[in-house]
């Protein structure tokens, strides 16, 4: 049921299946377009599943691929924050110019983006959003710094684990993949990126309200420590649903009531 996709046309050739940018529209005009936003060194496969229950709820979704995502690692070490925003910004700013109503999702580190670019008529679902990150302290962030200046890209282990719910077409060939492209290496540069778009995020969300927090309890490195930060910095109302046996993945995870909890909270807070 999940593969009744439309591509974007200028993603047909380079990215594999799962990275490729997406949309599910309706055939009539409707009101209301959500963007979902991926994390770092994510794909868009990885929100078929919120895409798809919101497009049944009567929204059109566009879920585009962030700049040098889903395609390969030489792709990737040419690029910095400043592409990944504006990948997301310019279809924001387009989706507002053709719908009355524009909402965000955002996963992980796409959730930072989303905290940066969205406007103050959006709805935002931050899913665990990478607002903090254990692993990258301040003693990281040094080494990073350092490693930088010399380094392009570091050998790192990476399994593939097939306890997940993959919802796209070719997996989990595509999964190894872009796990032999991408996780399977640290990138300095790109990871002070990741820096970077946190520290501008953890800013700009103490303006914000009324945006839902999906956090997945055992997202013990990036989502449980966000919400730390959101409980101590954020003064105005918002949501917050934990996902008790949530991983960072939620959005197609081991424990598909977990999943199916996580998906229903955003059909609950952006659908009719």
């Amino acid at each position: 049921m999940f593969e009744n996709i439309s591509y974007y046309a200028e993603d047909l050739i380079k990215p594999c299946n799962a990275g490729r940018g997406f949309y599910y529209k309706h055939d009539t005009k409707v009101e209301t377009a959500v963007l979902c936003i991926h994390g770092y060194a994510g794909y868009p496969g990885e929100l078929i599943r919120p895409a798809y229950d919101l497009f049944l709820n009567g929204c059109d979704v566009f879920v585009p691929r962030l700049k040098g995502h889903g395609t390969n690692s030489s792709d990737f070490i040419k690029t910095n924050y400043k592409d990944w925003i504006k990948t997301a910004s310019t279809l924001y700013e387009n989706l507002l110019n053709d719908y009355k109503h524009v909402h965000i999702i955002g996963h992980s580190m796409g959730c930072d983006i989303a905290v940066l670019i969205a406007k103050s008529n959006s709805k935002l679902v931050l899913a665990a959003p990478a607002l903090k990150h254990n692993a990258l302290n301040f003693k990281s962030v040094l080494s990073l710094t350092f490693l930088s200046l010399f380094k392009k890209r570091i050998n790192t282990s990476w399994h593939s684990n097939l306890k997940y719910r993959m919802h796209y077409y070719n997996a989990p060939a595509d999964d190894e993949y872009l796990g032999s492209q991408y996780w399977s290496y640290l990138y300095p540069k790109q990871l002070l990126s990741l820096v970077k778009i946190m520290k501008l995020a953890q800013k700009k969300i103490k303006q914000l309200s009324d945006f839902l927090l999906i956090i997945p309890m055992k997202d013990k490195d990036i989502g449980v420590p966000s919400l730390s930060y959101v409980k101590e910095q954020v003064k105005n109302p918002y949501k917050v649903r934990e996902i008790e046996n949530g991983t960072h993945f939620v959005f197609y995870d081991i424990d598909s009531k977990a999943e199916d909890e996580a998906v229903k909270e955003v059909v609950s807070f952006l659908g009719k």
